[in-house]
C-alpha cells in the first residue's frame, strides 16, 4: 500500500504532465499556490522542468502516456 506522501508524489507528477510542466496550471489544478507547489517539488526531488520535454511516466510498473498537443 502506498503512503500518502508517495501518492502526492504521483498526483504532482502526473498533473505537470498534463499541464506541460506549467507550474501555474498545475497548482490551479490542485487547488493549491504555486509556490506550495513549488515547494513540494524540491520536498519530493521532482525536477523544475518535469513535465516540459515529456509526455509519459511510470506508475507501479505502467506507463501513463499523454497525447502530445501541438
Amino acid at each position: 500500500m502506498k503512503t500518502l506522501k508517495e501518492l502526492e508524489k504521483e498526483t504532482i507528477q502526473y498533473r505537470l504532465l498534463w499541464a506541460r510542466g506549467n507550474r501555474h496550471q498545475t497548482a490551479k489544478s490542485l487547488g493549491i499556490c504555486r509556490n506550495t507547489l513549488v515547494n513540494k517539488m524540491e520536498r519530493y526531488g521532482i525536477p523544475h522542468h518535469y513535465g516540459r520535454d515529456s509526455h509519459s511516466f511510470r506508475v507501479n510498473g505502467a506507463r501513463l502516456t499523454f497525447p502530445r498537443r501541438d
